[in-house]
């Protein structure tokens, strides 16, 4: 069966059910043009609301105390995107 409310970068998905009962998927993704002269660029949510997500705690260190240890899962995705975006720029350079 093929989906047919599919959304980038996806061009095309379809979903064949096993005599097992598994599910398998075989999806495409879309391809983007070679364009001369393209910067790539990303924008990340620095607000307050997003300060958990970096790893920043409402716990100060040094003096005041250890600072609590939460992970930061912004950076990792980040890192991924970056890499990804960086195939498309003309110079590999994706700006923050």
């Amino acid at each position: 069966m093929q989906l047919s409310n599919v959304v980038e970068p996806f061009g095309e998905v379809n979903v064949f059910q096993q005599s097992s009962g598994d599910l398998k998927i075989v999806a495409t993704i879309l391809t983007i043009p070679d364009l001369e002269g393209v910067r790539m660029g990303l924008a990340l949510d620095g607000s307050a609301s997003m300060k958990k997500m970096y790893g920043v705690s409402g716990v100060v260190g040094g003096v005041f105390g250890a600072a609590a240890s939460i992970p930061n899962v912004v950076e990792p995705v980040t890192r991924t995107m970056i890499n990804y975006l960086a195939n498309f720029s003309s110079d590999r350079v994706v700006i923050l």
